[in-house]
């Protein structure tokens, strides 16, 4: 048979596996009763064996009413074959009447939205934006407390189910080959990462083979293959707590009213069966496909990968609704299936990258499918899956053992105290200078992400009576200095550095913050800024690195600050120019995310425009979300950067007190968010990032964004504490 296979279509490897993949071919003889088919396919005459829970479709797709049995399936019969691996051997899973259909063409954009970026408004088939619907990416507040009690009973367990200290969350996967090669690639990085419970246990019960429809039976293969992966892993089903499942079937048909409604079906069965078979399964995390538009194969291609998110949406709105068959309640009667939440949304439209994080899909990170991942793709969900496990505040605190971003509702968060915030700067200090340190260390060139906001706070942190470092201080910025030196003469000519704006403005931005003096480098670079974009009224961003190098009003703002302070005599009049055109094009531009309010607000008080400044303060001030803080796009959730950088922009510049309950609100996000390293994590966004390297501070790739965000939460912490007697607080 793998011969024969070999010669038709050629065998899909993946890492070692067979793959699914369709084949033409002539029956030759049906023995229903043994569940064999006898083929002549690629030239030679072989005997195959039909999966039980194998297809049988006509040529338009709709089932055949008798399976292996049905008349139409007689000698002579041309069928085209899609076949799998079970137990090692190649077996039929879905035949259907009719030479191989014609195979799908790989596109790199299908031209959806994914469904994150969605809103109330948009439609499709009838069904409007956001994973849980109304345009919304969070669940609603009634799931959301369901989920937290939820999350109070995932506790360390012992074999019979009890809590127990020194016992194990168990998290599971239930799915397909898909999964399997995801979840697996995900389980050595989820185990090697420092912040981790390890109390939490990860066990891939995910299958080749194995759809929705195959867990359905609860005595079938997948579920015993399942109880044998966790005795092998020593974990008892008392102790499974957790699942992810990742929503597919096999060679989908028809309009998404049919489809959709068997994968709903089928994995409410799903869950029926795991939480009779784990009766501690609290929550369900679910997921549906990565991009499928690159399928070469009819097993699961556009639009069926993109529709797939909907029996999910169905799913826990159905259980919102109390519908008895999503019962997780014991309270409302009989339990019938854990909670239900969205797990990471792993859909982008192939290379358009998605907006909340620059997700795309390329080729390579497919196999020869265009179905599978390849190693490049099933990285690419184990790091979201990572990264949600870590961070969701509904996953969080059962992986990482306590919450980064539960909160508490506004009306019962309280402010942190003033020796609580002050132990939160205490405990960020030595890693922003670690990081800025390691820059240097590493790197020839200023670091926007690693000094910038990062001095702003060691600063800020030395006006208000922490110990200073002066001779550390005075190396970070000769460093700068020195890096803007080796191209005063570019800067003389109006050519600047790579970074252009954002690099030469947050530079001066981190040697006024550090004391330096002018000089003729400083004179240079305000020389490039008068030159740079002079038929505009704005500096523009020549980057692609969201959110800090991003928007065009950031370094708008830098270079209005820039000007304010550096300008020679003989530079002023053309500064002076330069800020009135700035000034008319940011009243007149409207903000469409966070770091454009941020940096808006910022540039309308640099240039003079109070009225314009007072109304940025308050479109900005309205975006705080229930938790306190402040998220970089409408369908993210909070985060540190975001915060951080709002409360400094709301108090240096919109004038908002550090005693008003917004700003108080603000800060308990912060210090409640801080990990106990003193660092904060915010995901990457960048595409692409910056090469590599490892500066000592945290979180590997994601460690630069996030050490700018810790930067501006500490410097807005430190704004919430009062001033050194002694210390003249700069306008920083």
């Amino acid at each position: 048979m793998r011969r024969m296979l070999l010669a038709a279509v050629g065998l899909l490897l993946i890492a070692g596996g067979l793959l699914a993949f369709e084949v033409p071919g002539t029956i030759k003889k049906v023995d229903a009763d043994k569940n064999v088919l006898y083929v002549h396919a690629g030239g030679q005459d072989r005997t195959v064996k039909v999966a039980d829970d194998a297809k049988f479709l006509d040529k338009d797709g709709k089932p055949l009413a008798d399976g292996l049995k049905s008349k139409e399936l007689k000698d002579g019969t041309t069928v085209t074959l899609t076949v799998e691996p079970v137990d090692g051997r190649p077996t039929i899973k879905v035949i259907r009447l009719g030479g191989q259909i014609e195979a799908p063409v790989g596109k790199s954009s299908v031209g959806l939205k994914p469904r994150t970026e969605m809103s109330a408004d948009d439609r499709y088939k009838d069904e409007d934006g956001g994973l849980y619907g109304g345009g919304k990416n969070e669940p609603p507040p009634s799931h959301a407390a369901a989920a937290r009690k939820e999350i109070e009973q995932i506790v360390p367990r012992d074999a019979d189910g009890k809590p127990a200290a020194d016992g194990m969350i168990a998290l599971v996967s239930l799915s397909m080959s898909n999964a399997t090669q995801e979840f697996s690639t995900f389980k050595p990085m989820a185990d090697r990462d420092p912040q981790k419970s390890p109390r939490v246990t990860i066990v891939d019960c995910a299958q080749g083979g194995q759809a929705m429809a195959q867990w359905v039976d609860p005595k079938g293969r997948a579920w015993t293959e399942a109880d044998k992966r966790l005795a092998a892993a020593k974990v008892s089903p008392n102790q499974v707590q957790v699942a992810w499942v990742k929503l597919a079937n096999i060679m989908p048909t028809g309009e998404l009213s049919d489809h959709g409604k068997k994968l709903q079906q089928d994995t409410l069965a799903l869950l029926h069966n795991a939480k009779t078979r784990f009766p501690n399964l609290r929550i369900a995390y679910l997921s549906s496909r990565i991009y499928g538009g690159y399928a070469t194969t009819r097993l699961n291609p556009e639009p069926y990968a993109y529709e797939g998110a909907f029996p999910i949406r169905w799913l826990i709105q159905d259980q919102i609704k109390g519908a008895a068959g999503m019962n997780y309640d014991a309270a409302r009667g009989a339990v019938q299936a854990p909670l239900v939440l969205w797990g990471p949304y792993l859909w982008a439209d192939g290379t358009t990258p998605r907006k909340s994080d620059g997700l795309v899909w390329e080729q390579s990170d497919l196999a020869g499918d265009g179905t599978h991942p390849s190693m490049s793709g099933r990285r690419k969900v184990a790091d979201l899956l990572l990264r949600f496990f870590k961070t969701d505040p509904f996953a969080n605190p059962w992986f990482v053992g306590r919450s980064v971003a539960q909160a508490p509702p506004a009306a019962a968060q309280t402010a942190p105290t003033t020796e609580q915030v002050s132990a939160a700067v205490g405990k960020a200090l030595p890693l922003l200078w670690k990081g800025a340190e390691g820059h240097v260390d590493h790197r020839s060139c200023f670091g926007c992400h690693n000094q910038a906001s990062p001095i702003l706070a060691i600063t800020a942190a030395s006006d208000r009576g922490f110990a200073s470092r002066d001779k550390p201080l005075a190396e970070q910025l000769e460093f700068i200095a020195a890096f803007l030196e080796r191209d005063r003469e570019n800067y003389k000519q109006g050519k600047g550095q790579g970074g252009q704006v954002d690099t030469a403005g947050y530079a001066l931005l981190t040697l006024e913050v550090g004391g330096w003096k002018a000089d003729a480098t400083t004179e240079a670079v305000v020389e490039y800024l008068l030159q740079r974009d002079a038929d505009r009224g704005y500096w523009r961003t020549t980057s692609n690195r969201p959110p800090s190098e991003w928007s065009q009003f950031t370094p708008t703002y830098l270079a209005i600050r820039a000007l304010h302070r550096w300008s020679t005599t003989d530079q002023k009049d053309r500064a002076a120019k330069r800020i009135d055109a700035a000034r008319r094009w940011l009243v007149e531009t409207p903000a469409k995310d966070t770091e454009d309010r941020v940096f808006r607000l910022l540039g309308l008080h640099a240039a003079g425009a109070a009225d314009g400044a007072r109304s940025a303060s308050d479109e900005l001030a309205k975006s705080q979300r229930d938790d306190g803080g402040w998220a970089q796009t409408d369908d993210m959730a909070s985060d540190a950067y975001a915060t951080g950088t709002a409360l400094f922009a709301l108090q240096r510049a919109g004038g908002l007190s550090v005693d008003d309950l917004a700003y108080r609100r603000g800060v308990a996000f912060l210090v409640r968010s801080q990990l106990d390293d003193g660092s904060w994590l915010v995901l990457s966004r960048s595409r692409p990032f910056q090469t590599y390297f490892e500066s000592g501070f945290p979180h590997g790739k994601d460690q630069f964004i996030s050490m700018a965000a810790s930067g501006w939460a500490t410097a807005a912490l430190c704004l919430a504490l009062p001033p050194k007697a002694a210390a003249k607080v700069q306008d920083r």
